[in-house]
């Protein structure tokens, strides 16, 4: 049984809680035609559009439990990099196979 994803999730790690604000702004103003829902609170940042949703989280906050098919590190941390923002390999590669998201992966095989 394959997997059927409606929207691409996307991580966004930031240095701190500062930082997650002005990337979420940044990322909201360029994409601001496309957006459905917002949410902002103080735990609680993310944003959806017709195909992706995007999840802005500090690094000094709890990442488990958030899937995602891609991950934007922006804390410039090697270390964090490599120990934790990684996408899951599973979804990802389901997301691989999907032809709904084809366009994602033309030009990379």
């Amino acid at each position: 049984m394959e997997i059927e994803y409606e929207k691409v999730m996307v991580a966004v790690f930031t240095e701190n809680k500062i930082e997650r604000r002005k990337y979420f702004n940044l990322f909201a103003l360029m994409l601001k035609d496309k957006i459905l829902t917002q949410i902002y609170t103080r735990d609680n940042a993310q944003f959806e559009t017709d195909k992706f949703l995007f999840k802005f989280l500090p690094k000094n906050m709890s990442a488990r439990g958030h899937k995602a098919h891609y991950v934007l590190n922006l804390t410039q941390n090697v270390d964090f990099e490599r120990e934790f923002a990684r996408p899951i390999t599973t979804i990802h590669d389901y997301l691989k196979r999907d032809e709904k998201w084809y366009e994602l992966f033309e030009g990379l095989e």
